[in-house]
């Protein structure tokens, strides 16, 4: 693990910036194509950053042991930042899928592969993890943009399942994002991806029906967040063709599979207590990893600070503290994710951290 150290919380709070910049990683690659020897190999950078630099200066930058004051929010860094990663976002998701014909006459298949598996990478990273900042703020228009971002990704059931269900039976067998000790990534994301957009549907025709609402099957939520998808799929297809209308489905499913690994490295293995009477205690910080890795917690808007946000899920992510109780992952997420693709190592790193219930 690397050394802890105090970050000057004025430092900090413009790392933030990272995720407004990071989706600019495609044009900057992009610009790279006709480097020497960079025919393919450009589409790929962005996820040698993500997986191979960001590690490495994780590693060399070391961990923030400084909790901020757990103050009422800020302007900036806690709604511009999340606000404009968003716009950041878009705006890179429709140039991206626009040129996606042009990488493909031009440079070739490998290049294509590398340029939507970048793409969804971006969308994971920035997408949907500023959107999951977004659905727990209280002003109706930050939920909205939130829930604009998780359409892009297809997968809008995120913007109800997740403060109605995964915050209510976190580390629970009720939540299909949280793995059970043994389970492998590769059983994990495709029931998570399965039943989680079952149960926002299900959430929704409930909420539709307790309204009154005809049809409460199709006017709900969900329903609305998915045409959306549909409509963007169909405005990418009239106005660029039907490759980056393809791209956007594949993106989005990729992108929704990476969000569930990192749900996997947030929950895995960890179970909430059940009391005498057949319920289970309260989500603490003990129930959620920890992580405090400075660079990579910035970059991703301290979605690392896990358990702290499940026992405050409304404290904005610039006030989100640092647990001694939690237990602490030894590496960053991005290097995480790599490691839960290869479960005999998952089980060789992760589980002699695994905290212990007495016997």
């Amino acid at each position: 693990m690397g050394r802890g150290r105090y970050f000057p919380e004025s430092l900090t709070k413009h790392s933030y910036w990272l995720a407004v910049a990071l989706p600019w990683l495609l044009p900057f690659s992009w610009m790279l194509r006709d480097g020497p020897g960079m025919a393919s190999v450009f589409a790929w950078l962005p996820l040698a950053v993500l997986y191979v630099l960001i590690p490495v200066l994780d590693f060399l930058i070391g961990r923030d042991l400084h909790n901020p004051a757990a103050s009422a929010a800020r302007w900036y860094p806690d709604t511009a930042i999340p606000v404009l990663a968003g716009f950041s976002f878009l705006v890179i998701l429709a140039w991206s899928l626009s040129i996606a014909p042009v990488v493909l006459a031009e440079q070739g298949t490998v290049a294509l592969v590398g340029w939507v598996v970048s793409l969804a990478d971006i969308s994971a990273t920035v997408g949907i993890n500023v959107a999951h900042e977004l659905i727990h703020r209280r002003r109706r228009s930050l939920r909205g943009l939130g829930g604009l971002m998780l359409a892009s990704v297809w997968y809008a059931g995120f913007k109800l399942e997740h403060p109605r269900w995964h915050h209510v039976h976190v580390s629970t067998p009720a939540d299909p994002s949280s793995a059970a000790e043994g389970d492998t990534v590769y059983q994990q994301v495709p029931r998570a991806l399965w039943r989680n957009t079952l149960q926002a549907w299900k959430l929704g025709f409930e909420a539709a029906r307790s309204k009154g609402r005809p049809w409460p099957w199709l006017t709900h939520e969900v329903a609305a967040g998915f045409a959306i998808s549909l409509g963007l799929t169909v405005s990418a297809g009239l106005a660029w063709g039907w490759l980056p209308a393809v791209l956007l489905v594949i993106q989005g499913v990729l992108a929704a599979s990476l969000l569930e690994v990192i749900n996997y490295v947030e929950h895995y293995g960890l179970r909430r207590e059940k009391r005498p009477d057949g319920r289970y205690v309260p989500p603490g910080v003990t129930h959620s990893w920890d992580c405090d890795y400075w660079l990579s917690n910035a970059l991703l808007l301290q979605l690392p600070r896990h358990a702290d946000h499940h026992t405050h899920p409304q404290r904005e992510f610039s006030a989100l503290q640092k647990n001694p109780e939690s237990p602490l992952l030894p590496f960053g997420y991005p290097l995480l994710v790599l490691i839960a693709l290869v479960p005999p190592l998952w089980r060789k790193v992760i589980h002699p951290h695994l905290p212990r219930q007495p016997a």
